[in-house]
């Protein structure tokens, strides 16, 4: 029988009812009118951190998120700090032992109680499409490709699966592709990231911002997505219907969780007027599916030890061991600076900051300048750090912070041989300035290279490591910044003066670093493959045509090392959003000194010969093709 309930519950009336004992919760002998609202209040803490499940309930409080995912307490006091992945040279798997290390630390850790979790919110595999991005050490940098080959490597090895793709039954740790998509400015000039409307066509979200992500979800199987505080055209990526549920879901059969970022559901509400109420905004993510390189022209590099008899160390970032490690990191292990580490290198080593921090703001050039002209070499360290560059502050120039500039000049010029140029940061600067000057001998970029990174800058300079180190983001001149960070599209606009994006697409001023160019400290040759012909009758043949492209490099130098081989696509007649070249495959290879090297690269047609039209179909050229390593090129064609 139905029986009519009171239009009001009275929260006296609950206060009333008796509870169990010791556990506070109501007692079933109490009409469910009173205890319902009590129980909705008394479980609201358990949806949230803090001490509230402590108060209610007893127990101890649980953290929903943290920035280091360890207790860090008496048992555990350090943890290894890697690399940034923006920092690595392009391997065959990008990252896989260091993820696979990483998952095996963190289980390790959740076993022995001192954990915070198994549920990890990485990768970071946005597109790093403008320079100027906080964030942008977090990710692998501006190519589709590598961000998709990084994500799958990544995730497969944080999670324990295998690398061929086996996957297990058992996850060791849960990982998280982020930020889902096309997220990529934090706070520029007024524009935050949180009232942001990316306007993106269907073109670049097809061919730059959702490759990543599609990798990581059908060949990395991860386990979460998280969606980005940003808006694309209109939409906030948390309440898209068409982003998470048809293209994460339907087209690439997710069956993982989604999460937002932290506060991004509440945002479409207070800051994006999206939602009319924080109810509504619930209720729309729900709808929606919610649920080293180097540079070394004239030589300088390596040096000897034993013609080094003194050694000048200037700069902000040589004395700066927390530098290393960048941004989101816990207490390491055994971390050195760069001068401590060349202090073991060279007995006679003398050291002056030249600036008090990276912001450069005031400078002691004349106490550098003296030094430089009293020591046999000079190694300067300059950059950026996370006073210029983090999650939530973006750049408006390219320069070397300050003084920097100045600072590097004067040393060069006093310096009694040419001056070795190291830089630390996450994202590119322009230092075209050191590159046209002839007493700089040598450039070379260590991104926040980790715990150990002051040794490894040591092993490169020195000699007993050969990095083959190639850039993962283009250098733009300080001009770029004309270019709005908002502006999302990444093909040129010839009429506008727009000049498109990252080394596929852009059309700017060249004389400065592009994308992918670095160097190893061997001198490379290289010997192009076979001629092809191509016809592809349709789809399915397509999907089934696979060629080889044979490459054979050859170490010119007198140092053994290691050399990451490039093959790029690139079309005989550039067209309207064509990419002027499209990386499409790279292989790192072990050369001994006069040594060669086969590298066999298997392609197939559907999908390294794809291009995305307007309408983001996609589809293969006919015409004549070449592919590119270096500057060995053949030809081929395609017809259909």
């Amino acid at each position: 029988m139905l029986q009519t309930p009171p239009q009001k519950a009275s929260l006296s009336a609950m206060r009333h009812c008796p509870h169990r004992s010791g556990l506070k919760i109501s007692s079933p002998a109490c009409p469910s009118r009173k205890r319902f609202p009590s129980w909705v209040t008394k479980r609201l803490p358990f949806l949230a951190s803090g001490a509230g499940l402590q108060m209610v309930v007893g127990i101890p409080s649980r953290r929903l998120g943290s920035g280091k995912g360890i207790h860090y307490n008496d048992s555990i006091k350090r943890a290894r700090a890697f690399l940034k992945s923006f920092s690595r040279r392009l391997p065959s798997t990008p990252c896989s032992g260091t993820a696979l290390a990483i998952g095996t630390e963190a289980r390790a850790l959740y076993n022995a109680g001192q954990a915070e979790g198994l549920t990890f919110w990485a990768p970071n595999i946005n597109i790093f499409r403008d320079p100027r991005w906080g964030r942008g050490q977090e990710t692998p940098g501006e190519d589709p490709m590598v961000a998709s080959k990084y994500a799958i490597s990544f995730v497969r090895g944080l999670q324990g699966d295998s690398f061929d793709g086996k996957g297990r039954v058992e996850l060791k740790v849960s990982a998280c592709c982020k930020h889902f998509t096309a997220y990529d400015l934090d706070r520029w000039k007024g524009v935050d990231r949180y009232s942001f409307d990316a306007v993106v066509s269907l073109q670049d979200l097809e061919d730059t911002y959702q490759p990543p992500f599609k990798s990581c979800v059908e060949q990395g199987r991860v386990s979460g997505i998280m969606c980005s505080y940003n808006q694309i055209n209109g939409v906030p990526n948390c309440a898209n219907y068409n982003l998470l549920s048809e293209t994460a879901r339907r087209l690439w059969r997710f069956n993982g969780y989604i999460t937002s970022d932290c506060d991004a559901v509440s945002i479409m509400y207070t800051n994006q007027k999206y939602a009319k109420t924080p109810e509504d905004a619930v209720a729309y993510s729900l709808k929606a599916g919610w649920h080293c390189s180097s540079e070394n022209w004239r030589n300088s590099l390596p040096l000897s030890k034993s013609k080094v008899t003194s050694l000048g160390v200037i700069g902000p970032n040589a004395n700066n061991a927390e530098i290393l490690i960048g941004n989101y990191n816990g207490p390491p292990c055994n971390l050195k600076s760069p001068l401590q580490v060349l202090q073991s290198y060279v007995k006679d080593t003398r050291y002056i900051s030249g600036c008090d921090t990276a912001l450069c703001n005031t400078s002691h050039i004349n106490e550098a300048v003296q030094l430089a002209s009293s020591v046999d070499y000079i190694i300067m360290f300059m950059g950026l750090d996370q006073t210029v560059e983090r999650e939530d502050f973006d750049r408006e120039d390219l320069v070397l912070p300050g003084m920097q500039q100045s600072l590097v000049s004067s040393v060069a010029r006093a310096a009694k041989r040419p001056v070795i140029l190291v830089l630390l940061s996450g994202g590119a600067v322009d230092v075209s300035f050191a590159k046209d000057d002839e007493k700089i001998g040598g450039i070379l970029w260590g991104g926040y290279p980790g715990q150990a990174g002051g040794l490894a800058i040591a092993e490169v300079i020195f000699g007993e490591h050969n990095p083959g180190g190639r850039l993962p983001v283009t250098w733009y001149p300080q001009q770029f910044t004309k270019v709005s960070m908002t502006d999302m599209r990444m093909r040129s606009v010839p009429s506008s003066d727009y000049p498109g994006r990252t080394y596929r697409f852009y059309t700017g001023e060249q004389d400065h670093l592009p994308q992918k160019e670095g160097k190893s400290l061997i001198p490379n040759r290289y010997t192009r493959g076979t001629n092809y012909d191509i016809s592809i009758l349709g789809k399915e043949d397509c999907d089934k045509l696979e060629f080889s492209a044979v490459v054979e490099v050859e170490n010119h130098g007198p140092m053994d090392g290691k050399h990451t081989v490039l093959l790029f696509l690139r079309r005989r007649h550039y067209e309207d959003g064509w990419p002027r070249k499209q990386l499409i495959g790279f292989e790192s290879v072990g050369l001994k000194a006069g040594g060669k090297a086969q590298v066999v690269f298997v392609l197939n047609a559907c999908e390294h010969l794809l291009h995305i039209e307007k309408d983001g179909m996609k589809v293969v050229d006919d015409g004549s093709h070449f592919l590119v390593v270096g500057e060995e090129q053949v030809e081929f064609n395609v017809t259909s």
